[in-house]
């Protein structure tokens, strides 16, 4: 499966999806653009849908009829977290254009996601954790954003100078593996979320600010991330995961390209940091 840029975003969909079926429990949730919904050849409405919302109680599901149906203009292009009139752009053509420059809406904050397994995709994930020592340090280290990596040395050298166990999840070619870790491989990244489900009780994830920590978020696995100057977890961060980030990276720059300020940022974080963040992650462990 490739990977999908919008995996984190629709997690944080699903959680809108909650708060508005709590406080409307007649109403389905789907996503789109209540004000300019099309309709394609069979006369249904075209709405926005992620396998991130399969099973989903609070989303409507392909096929299934609502009586009441809120939409929710939280899709690919209109995410509340991105403030669109301050996002800079480049022009491919005409017709296209791509940010090079997000600005965050400052007033956002995340809400925790749900993910909803098939007994199916449990079982597949059994399979992969089987044999993994605990308490588990789960490792997530790529994004497709180079300005939000944290060196790949540092997750060499914490591997080799910290006693944990740790496991190298990926569900794409092009993730990265983290040399002297363990390495397990999921065929989707819903079972690599579901992998992370199992594992509560008997983990926790060290990564950065990529889809895997809103997974973690959704499953109630203790997390520890490390941010660049990239974004902020004021944002897109969670409280009661560990937080770890350069106090004088400022506001977030959003920047696609290269920016000095992210890599500046990242190589101030040190090996010791992502230990400590570790170890306080761990007390989180119910």
């Amino acid at each position: 499966m490739a990977y999908d840029s919008s995996y984190g975003s629709d997690i944080l969909a699903t959680g809108e999806a909650r708060l508005i079926s709590e406080s409307d429990p007649e109403a389905k949730v789907a996503f789109g653009n209540p004000d300019a919904l099309s309709q394609n050849a069979k006369g249904k409405t075209k709405l926005y849908w992620s396998e991130i919302f399969e099973n989903n109680p609070h989303i409507l599901q392909p096929g299934e009829d609502a009586e009441k149906l809120i939409i929710a203009p939280n899709y690919p292009k209109s995410r509340p977290f991105i403030d669109y009139r301050k996002t800079k752009y480049n022009f491919a053509d005409e017709q296209n254009k791509s940010p090079y420059k997000i600005a965050y809406d400052p007033d956002y904050e995340a809400t925790r996601g749900e993910l909803y397994f098939t007994d199916q995709e449990i079982e597949e994930a059994e399979k992969l954790v089987k044999d993994l020592n605990t308490p588990i340090v789960f490792l997530d280290a790529f994004d497709t954003i180079a300005n939000k990596l944290w060196p790949i040395e540092r997750w060499e050298e914490l591997v080799k100078s910290a006693p944990y166990n740790f496991v190298n999840l990926t569900y794409d070619e092009r993730m990265e593996t983290i040399a002297g870790a363990k390495h397990i491989n999921a065929d989707t990244f819903r079972q690599a979320c579901a992998v992370l489900k199992l594992s509560v009780g008997n983990g926790i994830l060290l990564g950065i600010d990529s889809h895997l920590h809103h997974a973690a978020a959704a499953v109630n696995l203790p997390a520890a991330v490390i941010w660049s100057h990239y974004s902020h977890p004021d944002n897109l961060g969670y409280p009661d995961h560990i937080n770890v980030r350069w106090d004088a990276a400022g506001k977030p720059c959003g920047l696609r390209d290269q920016c000095i300020q992210c890599k500046h940022s990242m190589e101030m974080i040190k090996v010791e940091d992502a230990i400590h963040a570790i170890e306080l992650a761990f007390k989180h462990i119910k």
